[in-house]
């Protein structure tokens, strides 16, 4: 099983905590982790390059759908572990705390579910437990306070916003197509030649509307 203090995949926002708040992430992600090897084993954690592409795919699709500005997107393989790992570069700036607004810290969720359910939804057969994990536990986090600020369940926010990011997954099945074969092919987009990957995305999608749609899965290999 891997050492809980390295991150599988890259890509998604910063985020700053305190201290004690660093140690819940850390008993957290080392449970999730624990989970995730009783489910899958070792396979859990291995980032294959098509899953590195289909999850990038799905951050920089998410990012740009939800009104920020992504400059770059790559992908490449660690030589010291053989995973694959992503980036997607944008314009996002994060803080979380207590005084930071509910919604702010809502679309900081979303960006950081938006890989993981990227890759469940389109590849649900390959898809590997602990290759987000990183980023699922700091929105897990993050979506408490979030619980906290709205009086509302934690589940609640939790669903409702992985539904909103899989509605703009669906509602943008090509473009996730599309840079998906690219970062595959090339590893690495940007400049106008992403832009024209993302021009005319749809966010935010009526959600009901696009769940009657069929999830394109961008290839046989992811």
């Amino acid at each position: 099983m891997p050492d809980t203090s390295s991150s599988q995949t890259h890509g998604a926002p910063s985020f700053t905590v305190e201290e004690e708040a660093g140690k819940q992430f850390q008993s957290l992600l080392h449970t999730h982790m624990e989970e995730a090897f009783i489910r899958q084993g070792d396979s859990a954690f291995e980032m294959t390059k098509p899953a590195a592409c289909l999850q990038e795919a799905g951050h920089c699709i998410v990012y740009a759908a939800m009104g920020f500005s992504v400059s770059a997107v790559r992908v490449w393989r660690d030589p010291a572990s053989g995973n694959w790992r992503g980036e997607t570069a944008s314009d996002a700036i994060w803080a979380v705390s207590p005084e930071t607004p509910a919604e702010d810290d809502l679309r900081q969720v979303k960006c950081l579910m938006a890989g993981a359910l990227s890759e469940n939804l389109f590849a649900p057969k390959t898809y590997r437990a602990g290759t987000a994990l990183d980023k699922l536990t700091a929105a897990q986090l993050i979506v408490a306070g979030i619980a906290t600020k709205q009086s509302r369940p934690p589940k609640e926010v939790w669903e409702s916003a992985a539904g909103d990011v899989n509605a703009i997954l669906r509602a943008n099945s090509e473009a996730v197509r599309k840079l998906f074969i690219v970062l595959e092919r090339e590893r690495r987009v940007k400049g106008q030649r992403l832009a024209a990957l993302l021009a005319g995305l749809l966010s935010p999608p009526d959600r009901e509307a696009s769940e009657t749609e069929s999830a394109s899965i961008p290839t046989e290999s992811a």
